[in-house]
């Protein structure tokens, strides 16, 4: 094995350990960031420089250094890293990674360029989520944190995540609301390339009245990709045992 390839599978082991949220991986990789992240400035400048137009984010190693600056705080590269990725790649693939790298360590991010990444339902989530472990959600304005929003935000993840063939869903809208046993779970119709000229519906929740409280532990969201007809109010109480038993929410 080459030590280039080598050197790849001990980065992404790295990764992987920086995305497991767990303190002794947190440790090793703190104790050995240093030599784990020692060519990260240079191999991505030497990325940039490169004219090649067909350049490929997914081929380097980028977005598993930012994930090890996520995990580890307060190293002076993630400062010099996500600076230089934000500037010189302004609309790169992993550029909400670098912004969250950035929230993490509690790094100041434009305020532009995070209007930006929160306008979007490809990035809000990440961005909010990585605002709510810093105990600094009050950073993110208002009308992304109402449970309606944030319901939809969710169920756009979940589709996403559950639904690789088909990709995340497509102009999600508010239908409503209903309640059940004192909690309320949000009704939305979108589309979805599986079969564009249908229009399905899905639910988020539950969420408990008048509260604030957003959880990032999971999504909370759920479709069974049934068609929505006049009575989406009837396919909404159908999906509410569905989901709660999806999720096991007693």
């Amino acid at each position: 094995m080459s030590d280039s390839a080598y050197k790849l599978r001990v980065i992404s082991l790295a990764s992987r350990m920086a995305n497991e949220n767990n303190e002794n991986y947190t440790k090793i990789l703190k104790n050995n960031f240093e030599v784990l992240t020692a060519n990260a400035l240079n191999e991505i400048k030497k990325y940039i420089a490169n004219k090649d137009s067909a350049k490929y984010e997914y081929g380097t190693s980028i977005d598993k250094y930012l994930n090890m600056m996520t995990a580890v705080k307060g190293e002076a590269l993630t400062n010099t890293y996500t600076n230089y990725y934000i500037t010189n790649l302004p609309k790169g693939t992993f550029l909400s990674n670098a912004v969250t790298a950035r929230i993490s360590n509690k790094l100041p991010v434009n305020q532009s360029l995070l209007t930006k990444l929160l306008d979007s339902l490809d990035s809000r989530y990440e961005i909010m989520e990585a605002y709510y472990h810093q105990n600094q959600l009050d950073m993110v304005p208002l009308k992304y944190k109402s449970q309606s929003e944030f319901g939809k935000l969710c169920l756009y993840k979940e589709i996403g995540a559950e639904d690789d063939d088909d990709g995340s869903p497509e102009k999600i809208t508010l239908l409503g609301s209903v309640t059940d046993k004192g909690f309320v779970y949000y009704a939305y119709k979108f589309k979805s390339q599986r079969d564009e000229n249908t229009t399905f519906v899905g639910i988020a929740g539950p969420f408990k009245p008048g509260s604030t409280t957003l959880d990032f532990k999971r999504y909370n969201a759920y479709t069974n990709f049934e068609a929505m007809n006049k009575n989406w109010i009837k396919q909404v109480r159908v999906m509410i045992p569905e989901l709660k038993k999806s999720y096991d929410i007693k």
